[in-house]
């Protein structure tokens, strides 16, 4: 649990580091979903994927009027393919080609780590898909669906919702140049 809280604090200050803009930069895409049954909008990021380097990852920001982070879903180990991809593991701490995710949210301005949800395994609907790539753009864009529970109140604020679903996940984001040549 520490090292994953410890992993997250990274992964969220370095999504937020700013100068006097508290909106970060990096962000090259959008994503859209249904986040139980209400409309959800994100900032999205795409990264090498760290440290094992297999596939990709991606961040999908969400940010407050005064540009706080609040949110944030780390898909993690996703796959160079068209082929939709099964999302089973919550720790990026193992060394295999399994895509994972976890959820989290941020309090204060932004750099404390709020609630933290993983993966819902009891659930079988938890895919992500890149449906096409542009090299023009060089940019991805595919569909997304997540089940997760909560893991972490930080019990500040109000309580939070034991779990949460992502529906109908689309998103479009920038990636290197001939990661899909």
């Amino acid at each position: 649990m520490i090292k994953r809280a410890l992993y997250i604090g990274i992964i969220i200050f370095l999504s937020s580091c700013n100068d006097e803009n508290p909106l970060p930069s990096g962000h090259t895409g959008t994503a859209l979903a249904q986040k139980n049954g209400a409309s959800w909008v994100a900032k999205m990021k795409f990264l090498e994927s760290q440290p094992y380097g297999k596939g990709f990852d991606i961040l999908m920001d969400v940010y407050n009027d005064q540009g706080f982070h609040r949110e944030q879903i780390f898909i993690f180990r996703v796959q160079n393919h068209f082929n939709e991809q099964a999302i089973f593991l919550t720790s990026a701490q193992t060394d295999n080609d399994s895509t994972g995710v976890f959820y989290s949210t941020s309090i204060d301005d932004g750099d404390v780590g709020g609630d933290y949800y993983d993966l819902d395994i009891a659930t079988s609907n938890n895919v992500i898909q890149i449906l096409n790539y542009n090299p023009q753009n060089a940019e991805i864009s595919g569909v997304f669906n997540l089940n997760l529970s909560l893991s972490f109140d930080d019990n500040f604020g109000e309580e939070p919702p034991e779990k949460l679903e992502f529906s109908d996940g689309k998103f479009t984001v920038k990636v290197e140049k001939g990661w899909f040549d």
